[in-house]
This record gives structure tokens, C-alpha cells and sequence, in this order.
């Protein structure tokens, strides 16, 4: 980490009363860890001249990755030859809202200074009015320097980054292909599955909630203060 992107990190943790880790530290290696991707710097570039950060808030697959020389690299290196989709995700987010898993690891590569909200999926319990439970106390914020690209296990849930200044954060996300399309069939009453491998439990306060996600966060929809000048 440079020196401007810890000078920021410091000024967030003076900011909030939330604590927030870095993917630098052992407490990170729980949730996921730092990718060694393949032609980053290509795809880096790539990414810069394509996503639009006023644009959508969610994009799961750019078809023009496809024409890509680095995309059959990533999918051999990171995927074992698997289809993988290369999607991003931008916005002025600075709240938990909810919590996904996927079966299958995700990568993102931070385009900007972003910070992640990260759990378990095993902390999930049965129970409660909507029918699963899980406490956001048991959540943690980590800051993720710009430029860096980070792992995340199948087992830990996650949902949209959240910005650290004005600028809307934006991160590119690789994830198995089909991930959080629309779904063909009707999920089986009582289940977490939100999307195509998206299982998914969200605060009563989120947006996600009026939409149909099970509403099964109890405690505080967390957040962070992002720096505004």
C-alpha cells in the first residue's frame, strides 16, 4: 500500500467509530485473500476505458471481454479452464443492505479505493419471521487500496462495496458465468437463492427488500462515513 492510500485509510478510521482492517492483514485470509491475476494490467486498462462509473450500478458480462486476449488466461488461471464472466460494480454505496454468496470464488479488482462489509455464510441460521436469521454484528469492514485485486471464498458473504470519498467507487468483478442473471425457475419456497448462484439475505431497510429478498438481517443496517473533501 502507498503512501496516499494509507494516508486515506487513516483518515477513515478517524472518521468512523466502525472499525475497518485492510486485505493486508491475517484477519483478511478468513474471507478470502490477494489475487495474483494474470495480465492484470491489461485488463486494469481495459476496464478503465470501459466502464462507465456514472453508469449502471451492476453489470455482470461486458461481451467485449470477450475479444480480449488476456480473458482465456483468467479463465485458465483462475478458473481451471471454466467459463467466467467479467462484469463490474460502481456507485456511491456506503451501507451493508444486505449479504450474497455464490457458489464459486469472486474476484475484485479495486478500480478505485473501495472498502468491503464481509461474514460468514455459515453464520446463516434458520429462524425468525422471515424464516433466516443472521446478525450484522458478526460483519467486518476492509479497506481495499486502489489497483488491488483481491479473492473471495465461496463461503463468505458480501455485497456491494462502499465508496471512500465523494467519487463513486468503482471495482470490476469476475465471477463463474450466468452469476446473478435472472433466474429461469421459480426457487423452492423458503429459499436464499435471489438470482442464478446468488443466495441472499438483506436488511428490512434495504432497498433489496422490496424486491423479495429475504429480509433476515437483525441489528444495524452498518455503514461507513466516507471522507467528503
Amino acid at each position: 500500500m502507498n503512501r496516499d492510500q494509507e494516508e486515506l485509510l487513516n483518515a477513515l478510521r478517524k472518521r468512523n467509530t466502525e472499525p475497518v482492517s485492510t486485505v493486508e492483514e491475517d484477519h483478511f485470509r478468513l474471507y478470502g485473500r490477494i489475487a495474483e491475476i494474470p495480465g492484470l494490467a491489461g485488463l486494469t486498462d481495459w476496464a478503465e476505458k470501459t466502464i462507465d462509473p456514472e453508469g449502471p450500478v451492476y453489470i455482470a458480462h461486458y461481451p467485449s471481454s470477450e475479444k480480449q486476449s488476456w480473458k482465456r488466461l483468467l479463465e485458465q488461471d483462475l478458473a481451471g479452464g471454466m467459463p467466467l464472466e467479467i462484469g463490474s460494480c460502481c456507485g456511491n454505496n456506503t451501507k451493508m443492505n444486505g449479504m450474497e454468496y455464490h457458489k464459486g470464488h469472486e474476484y475484485i479488482v479495486a478500480l478505485t479505493p473501495l472498502v468491503l462489509f464481509l461474514g460468514f455464510s455459515g453464520d446463516i441460521r434458520k429462524g425468525g419471521e422471515a424464516g433466516w436469521e443472521w446478525d450484522s454484528s458478526k460483519g467486518h469492514f476492509f479497506f481495499v487500496p486502489r489497483g488491488t485485486a483481491v479473492e473471495l471464498y465461496s463461503t463468505t458473504l458480501h455485497l456491494a462495496p462502499c465508496r471512500t470519498g465523494r467519487e463513486n467507487f468503482r471495482s470490476l468483478i469476475i465471477l463463474p458465468e450466468g452469476t446473478n442473471t435472472e433466474l429461469e425457475d421459480t426457487p423452492a419456497p423458503g429459499s436464499l437463492l435471489f438470482m442464478k448462484n446468488k443466495w441472499m439475505i438483506c436488511h428490512p431497510d434495504s432497498p433489496a427488500a422490496s424486491r423479495g429478498a429475504c429480509p433476515g438481517i437483525r441489528g444495524e443496517n452498518r455503514s461507513i462515513s466516507p471522507l467528503e473533501e
